[in-house]
């Protein structure tokens, strides 16, 4: 609560641990989970990150932007001592929390970081990005469940593979336990439904009926 109101931040976003795909991926694609590096010169929030083939992280790459990046992430350090708790606690629920409370917010919708950031690649395995998908909102739950009144999140559905989305979509509705909204990785929904038939995400305007009739049922459920 702040100034005697209480507040709701709806786009808070977490910053996953490296481990989370090894930990959360099912066994068949644990193979295929990220990779993040850290060069010494670029800031630690900002790992090179590799997908398969896909390197992410120009501002990390370029030495002189790498630089920058640093001393923006230090100056940041040094305008409230919070950051260097939750960084020293690899920005856990508790730590999260805590934040929400020196800010005043009673309750957060929780979007991803790097659970985007490793999505957003049309080139992936429709397969692949599904399981990434899915892995990344079974830690989003499990997370949530520290303060499960004050954090809700935003599930993860990717639409390389439309009807795998469709399933994710309802699923996270399921152990949520409550509606949700969906962060879509990859291609917007406009662009997915232009595609040429024959293409996997040909069923893409049925995604957002799917998703809806979803949360419709979760709400008159509870």
């Amino acid at each position: 609560m702040k100034n005697g109101f209480r507040v709701m931040d709806s786009d808070l976003h977490t910053m996953e641990p490296d481990g989370l795909w090894e930990r959360y991926l099912d066994e068949p694609f644990k193979k295929f989970a990220p990779t993040f590096t850290r060069p010494a010169e670029g800031p630690t929030n900002q790992p090179i990150i590799g997908v398969g083939k896909v390197e992410i992280g120009e501002m990390t790459k370029r030495l002189h932007t790498a630089v920058a990046g640093k001393d923006l992430q230090r100056r940041a350090f040094e305008r409230h001592p919070h950051y260097e708790v939750a960084h020293a606690r690899g920005y856990d629920a508790p730590s999260h929390v805590q934040a929400m409370d020196i800010e005043g917010i009673d309750v957060a919708v929780l979007y991803g970081t790097r659970g985007r950031q490793v999505l957003m690649h049309d080139e992936l395995d429709p397969d692949v990005a599904a399981a990434l998908a899915r892995a990344h909102n079974n830690w989003t739950h499990d997370y949530c469940q520290h303060a499960p009144k004050r954090l809700k999140f935003a599930a993860q559905v990717a639409f390389h593979n439309i009807p795998a989305s469709v399933a994710e979509a309802r699923r996270a509705v399921v152990i949520s336990g409550f509606p949700v909204r969906f962060s879509i990785a990859a291609r917007m929904l406009a662009s997915a439904a232009r595609e040429h038939s024959t293409r996997p995400w040909n069923s893409a305007p049925r995604f957002a009926s799917a998703a809806a009739d979803s949360v419709t049922s979760a709400s008159s459920s509870t």
